[in-house]
């Protein structure tokens, strides 16, 4: 189910995320008398259950919070995940490759113990409850610890991702132990129980995040890492850091947008992509021979002139080692199957015209958003990743580790203990009568997602028509349309750079979701491009 839901509930505000279940958390969390924050910490562990290939305490993400009765000054928190090597580590895994296949398109991606950085995520939340939240961290993980006892619905799309990263998981006797119960993979419907991930998170509670660090699962990490040659030492876990950083910013008039800060990168784009689309807006009065400028040639315009500058096409891709366990995933699987499985795939990269001969390296990560908004006007949102997942689990856990050291744009040797650069942005729009957070998953086009909203946005469109609207994308080389945009613009364009028209909406264009509240009435809309939710309380 996607788009907005409405509780006959008592103003508490409103709350978006990528899964049902996870928005429910929130909304619950909202209803009980906790903060946005509170929402968004709860939801953040809830989507770790309910969307464990997109995301996982095994993994990191951003938090952006604001507003309020004490109108504090937007702060993003950094729990992504981080560069290792404060200790020397004796033996090193060599680097894998994961090659996924739909009807001839592959994209690789690096997965294995080389690839998977400094965790984040239970640090991250923790941190942010306690300088932000108003319940106890412990009952705001309540609802995610009875989620994995008592099992979640699979959507398609999760379904999906199940069965692309199955072979994959198989190779970890604990993720084959939890994915293929019986020799068998569930399926869309199908309920999926992690009582290992219950007992983990219960642990995670029981030591204000602080187990996956110093304590029992941080053991048994390190056992992992010693066994299998991973680049994560103690050192490294015992000094992970969360940083609260000064957001970028962006403020036309009384209208201001704020967004994730370097080192990441994603937020200094979209700041400049949303300046650049504003800037080339046409005016409203008519051109010469009568005809309206269009909106849409001027945003696709400026997306390609930004991206053009900032990010450059590669001419190679990192070398990973031989590929390991490739998935191919065409074959004779009923229609219901293959459209999950292309879902998924969409999602991670592979465009309807990629080639047939294996170039598709997949550059960014599998990622979700969660979203909240509460009566006092205090807005949160945090985006949260797993990377495609390395395939290996912290023994005896349920959670899945990261492979982001294997990222295209992180391939790169960074300063132990930094953070890893990320396309990934949280975001915040502020003006007299709106308040607005947003966020969006999407690889390398989340940046285009969120200016291309709050573009939108700016001039009046109401929250839920401005994410259900057409996007457009750029990869590096392509500009990619949805459907809905100006026929006349994509004509035109399409006379300037190489144009592929998607026949359908697609998560390929990110998938956002976010709160808003508007003359003191709250709002939330769910992304349809996946089966994400807006509740309103």
């Amino acid at each position: 189910m996607s788009g907005a839901q409405t509780r006959a509930g008592r103003g508490a505000g409103a709350v978006a995320a990528g899964h049902e279940a996870v928005a429910r958390v929130g909304a619950d969390v909202l209803e009980a008398g906790g903060n946005a924050v509170d929402a968004v910490v709860a939801m953040v562990a809830a989507g770790c259950v309910c969307e464990p290939t997109l995301t996982s305490f095994g993994g990191g993400g951003f938090l952006i919070v604001g507003g309020g009765t004490n109108d504090l000054a937007p702060v993003l928190v950094d729990f992504f995940s981080r560069q290792p090597g404060l200790e020397a580590r004796p033996t090193l895994a060599p680097w894998e490759t994961h090659a996924l296949e739909l009807d001839g398109t592959v994209l690789r991606y690096g997965t294995g113990p080389a690839s998977v950085a400094v965790p984040g995520v239970s640090r991250g939340i923790a941190h942010a409850s306690r300088r932000f939240g108003r319940i106890p961290f412990a009952e705001a993980l309540a609802p995610s610890i009875a989620l994995a006892r008592d099992g979640v619905e699979l959507t398609r799309t999760q379904a999906g991702e199940h069965i692309a990263n199955g072979p994959l998981i198989a190779r970890d006797p604990h993720g084959k132990e939890i994915w293929y119960p019986g020799g068998t993979i569930r399926g869309e419907g199908d309920i999926f129980r992690q009582s290992a991930h219950a007992a983990a998170i219960e642990d995670l509670a029981a030591t204000d995040g602080e187990s996956l660090y110093t304590g029992a699962l941080a053991d048994a990490l390190m056992e992992w890492s010693d066994t299998r040659g991973a680049r994560i030492s103690r050192t490294d876990l015992i000094r992970y850091a969360v940083h609260e950083r000064v957001p970028d910013m962006l403020c036309v008039g009384d209208v201001c947008m704020y967004a994730n800060p370097e080192p990441s990168m994603g937020g200094g784009i979209a700041v400049r992509l949303l300046q650049e689309m504003l800037d080339a807006r046409p005016d409203p009065a008519l051109a010469a021979g009568g005809r309206r400028p269009s909106r849409d040639l001027a945003v696709g315009r400026a997306l390609v002139r930004v991206m053009r500058q900032l990010d450059p096409p590669r001419t190679r891709v990192p070398e990973h080692g031989e590929e390991v366990v490739p998935s191919r995933l065409g074959g004779d699987r009923p229609d219901s199957v293959r459209d999950a499985v292309a879902d998924a795939f969409h999602d991670r990269g592979g465009a309807p015209d990629a080639d047939a001969d294996g170039g598709g390296f997949a550059r960014s990560p599998n990622t979700t958003h969660v979203s909240a908004i509460d009566a006092d006007g205090l807005m949160c949102g945090a985006t949260t990743t797993v990377g495609y997942g390395a395939g290996d689990f912290i023994p005896g856990s349920g959670i899945q580790l990261n492979n982001m050291l294997a990222e295209y744009d992180h391939t790169i040797v960074r300063m132990a203990g930094s953070t890893v650069p990320s396309m990934m942005t949280p975001a915040i729009l502020t003006s007299p009568r709106t308040l607005v957070q947003l966020g969006s998953a999407g690889s390398d086009r989340i940046p285009h997602a969120i200016a291309q909203i709050l573009e939108r946005m700016w001039h009046g469109t109401p929250l839920e028509e401005a994410i259900r609207a057409p996007r457009f994308a750029w990869d590096g080389r392509v500009l990619h349309a949805e459907p809905g945009l100006d026929d006349a613009a994509l004509d035109e364009l399409a006379s300037e750079f190489e144009l592929v028209r998607w026949p359908v909406r697609d998560s390929f264009f990110g998938t956002t979701n976010g709160t808003a509240l508007r003359g003191g009435r709250p709002f939330a809309a769910g992304d349809p491009r996946r089966e994400a939710t807006g509740i309103v309380l």
